[in-house]
Protein backbone atom coordinates (compact mmCIF):
# COMPACT_ATOMS: atom_id res chain seq x y z
CA UNK A 1 0.00 0.00 0.00
CA UNK A 2 1.26 3.29 -0.71
CA UNK A 3 2.70 5.88 2.33
CA UNK A 4 0.15 9.06 0.84
CA UNK A 5 -3.42 8.40 -0.44
CA UNK A 6 -3.28 8.17 -3.83
CA UNK A 7 -6.81 9.22 -5.14
CA UNK A 8 -8.11 12.14 -2.55
CA UNK A 9 -11.27 10.99 -3.91
CA UNK A 10 -12.37 8.67 -1.32
CA UNK A 11 -13.62 9.00 2.01
CA UNK A 12 -11.84 6.62 4.04
CA UNK A 13 -10.73 7.31 7.42
CA UNK A 14 -8.99 4.12 7.61
CA UNK A 15 -7.07 4.73 4.94
CA UNK A 16 -5.54 7.86 6.34
CA UNK A 17 -5.41 6.98 9.27
CA UNK A 18 -3.21 4.24 8.80
CA UNK A 19 -0.25 5.87 6.79
CA UNK A 20 2.89 6.95 7.83
CA UNK A 21 1.91 10.88 8.81
CA UNK A 22 -0.89 9.67 10.68
CA UNK A 23 0.36 6.47 12.42
CA UNK A 24 3.37 8.68 14.15
CA UNK A 25 1.10 10.04 16.38
CA UNK A 26 0.98 7.22 18.08
CA UNK A 27 3.56 5.24 16.95
CA UNK A 28 7.64 6.33 16.83
CA UNK A 29 8.60 3.68 14.95
CA UNK A 30 6.07 3.94 12.29
CA UNK A 31 8.24 4.51 9.39
CA UNK A 32 9.13 0.74 9.66
CA UNK A 33 6.31 -0.24 9.45
CA UNK A 34 5.09 -1.75 5.68
CA UNK A 35 2.01 -2.82 4.19
CA UNK A 36 0.12 -4.32 1.27
CA UNK A 37 -3.45 -3.43 0.28
CA UNK A 38 -4.46 -6.41 -1.76
CA UNK A 39 -7.13 -5.99 -4.14
CA UNK A 40 -9.43 -8.87 -4.49
CA UNK A 41 -9.79 -12.26 -2.59
CA UNK A 42 -12.67 -14.08 -4.44
CA UNK A 43 -14.38 -16.53 -2.44
CA UNK A 44 -16.90 -19.19 -2.30
CA UNK A 45 -19.28 -20.29 0.83
CA UNK A 46 -19.33 -24.22 1.62
CA UNK A 47 -21.64 -25.21 4.73
CA UNK A 48 -21.71 -21.92 6.23
CA UNK A 49 -17.80 -21.31 5.97
CA UNK A 50 -16.25 -18.57 3.66
CA UNK A 51 -12.86 -19.72 1.25
CA UNK A 52 -10.87 -18.18 -0.47
CA UNK A 53 -10.70 -19.26 -4.37
CA UNK A 54 -8.71 -16.76 -6.13
CA UNK A 55 -5.89 -13.72 -5.32
CA UNK A 56 -6.15 -10.75 -6.86
CA UNK A 57 -3.72 -7.20 -7.79
CA UNK A 58 -5.29 -5.09 -10.30
CA UNK A 59 -3.27 -2.22 -11.72
CA UNK A 60 -4.29 0.08 -14.64
CA UNK A 61 -0.13 0.85 -14.91
CA UNK A 62 1.11 -0.95 -17.45
CA UNK A 63 5.09 -0.91 -15.92
CA UNK A 64 4.36 -1.13 -12.60
CA UNK A 65 4.99 -4.92 -11.93
CA UNK A 66 3.85 -5.04 -8.10
CA UNK A 67 7.08 -7.27 -7.07
CA UNK A 68 6.53 -6.16 -3.71
CA UNK A 69 3.23 -7.88 -3.39
CA UNK A 70 3.93 -10.58 -5.34
CA UNK A 71 6.58 -11.50 -2.84
CA UNK A 72 4.00 -11.00 0.17
CA UNK A 73 1.29 -12.47 -1.17
CA UNK A 74 3.73 -15.82 -2.53
CA UNK A 75 4.41 -16.07 1.15
CA UNK A 76 1.51 -16.00 2.24
CA UNK A 77 -0.06 -18.75 -0.48
CA UNK A 78 3.14 -21.00 0.50
CA UNK A 79 2.02 -21.08 3.76
CA UNK A 80 -1.76 -22.11 2.26
CA UNK A 81 -3.83 -25.63 2.42
CA UNK A 82 -4.04 -25.28 -1.09
CA UNK A 83 -2.59 -24.54 -3.95
CA UNK A 84 -4.57 -20.85 -5.37
CA UNK A 85 -4.08 -18.62 -7.96
CA UNK A 86 -2.88 -15.27 -7.48
CA UNK A 87 -3.18 -12.94 -10.81
CA UNK A 88 -1.92 -9.64 -11.52
CA UNK A 89 -4.63 -8.20 -13.40
CA UNK A 90 -3.79 -4.65 -15.51
CA UNK A 91 -6.85 -3.10 -17.53
CA UNK A 92 -7.30 -1.56 -20.17
CA UNK A 93 -10.04 1.28 -20.14
CA UNK A 94 -12.13 1.45 -23.56
CA UNK A 95 -13.04 5.09 -24.78
CA UNK A 96 -16.92 4.25 -24.17
CA UNK A 97 -18.49 4.87 -20.80
CA UNK A 98 -20.10 2.20 -18.97
CA UNK A 99 -23.75 1.85 -19.91
CA UNK A 100 -26.22 2.61 -16.81
CA UNK A 101 -27.30 -0.83 -15.95
CA UNK A 102 -24.60 -2.00 -15.64
CA UNK A 103 -22.88 0.32 -12.88
CA UNK A 104 -22.68 -0.87 -9.57
CA UNK A 105 -22.66 2.65 -7.59
CA UNK A 106 -24.95 3.41 -5.01
CA UNK A 107 -28.35 5.21 -6.30
CA UNK A 108 -27.25 7.94 -4.57
CA UNK A 109 -24.41 8.86 -6.81
CA UNK A 110 -25.84 10.73 -10.10
CA UNK A 111 -24.08 11.11 -13.29
CA UNK A 112 -20.60 9.24 -12.85
CA UNK A 113 -19.13 8.66 -15.95
CA UNK A 114 -17.25 5.00 -15.62
CA UNK A 115 -15.21 3.83 -19.00
CA UNK A 116 -15.83 0.38 -19.67
CA UNK A 117 -13.09 -2.03 -20.21
CA UNK A 118 -11.49 -3.12 -23.42
CA UNK A 119 -8.93 -5.82 -22.69
CA UNK A 120 -7.62 -7.11 -19.65
CA UNK A 121 -3.76 -8.20 -19.27
CA UNK A 122 -3.19 -11.04 -17.00
CA UNK A 123 -0.11 -12.83 -15.24
CA UNK A 124 -1.08 -16.13 -13.31
CA UNK A 125 1.03 -17.59 -10.60
CA UNK A 126 0.67 -20.63 -8.75
CA UNK A 127 2.68 -20.32 -6.12
CA UNK A 128 3.72 -23.91 -5.06
CA UNK A 129 4.38 -25.12 -8.62
CA UNK A 130 6.82 -22.14 -9.01
CA UNK A 131 7.76 -18.77 -8.34
CA UNK A 132 7.70 -18.16 -12.07
CA UNK A 133 4.48 -16.88 -13.71
CA UNK A 134 2.33 -20.06 -15.27
CA UNK A 135 1.66 -16.82 -18.37
CA UNK A 136 2.87 -13.14 -18.13
CA UNK A 137 1.19 -10.52 -19.17
CA UNK A 138 -1.39 -12.73 -21.62
CA UNK A 139 -4.10 -10.70 -23.22
CA UNK A 140 -8.12 -11.42 -22.57
CA UNK A 141 -11.24 -9.77 -24.05
CA UNK A 142 -13.83 -9.12 -21.09
CA UNK A 143 -15.42 -12.34 -21.95
CA UNK A 144 -12.29 -14.11 -22.00
CA UNK A 145 -11.60 -12.78 -18.64
CA UNK A 146 -14.97 -13.42 -17.36
CA UNK A 147 -14.53 -16.75 -18.24
CA UNK A 148 -10.83 -17.56 -16.95
CA UNK A 149 -12.13 -16.26 -13.66
CA UNK A 150 -15.28 -18.76 -13.43
CA UNK A 151 -12.75 -21.23 -14.46
CA UNK A 152 -10.25 -20.55 -12.07
CA UNK A 153 -13.30 -20.24 -8.95
CA UNK A 154 -14.58 -23.76 -10.01
CA UNK A 155 -11.19 -25.68 -9.80
CA UNK A 156 -10.31 -23.52 -6.30
CA UNK A 157 -13.75 -24.67 -5.19
CA UNK A 158 -13.61 -28.30 -6.12
CA UNK A 159 -10.12 -28.29 -4.34
CA UNK A 160 -11.81 -27.05 -1.11
CA UNK A 161 -14.92 -29.34 -1.23
CA UNK A 162 -12.22 -32.46 -1.75
CA UNK A 163 -10.09 -31.28 1.41
CA UNK A 164 -13.66 -30.73 3.51
CA UNK A 165 -14.96 -34.33 2.18
CA UNK A 166 -11.63 -36.01 3.21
Amino acid sequence: MSTEERTGTRFDPYSMWHRVKSLFRFLKNAKYYAMIDLDYVEYTKIKGVHYPLVYKELTSSMTDKKLKVIDVVKNTLLGHPLELPFLIVRYIPSEEDLQDEYKTVSSDIKDIQVKDIKRFIVTLYYFKRSDSPIYEDKEFTPQEYANLIENLRAKSTEKWRNRLNK
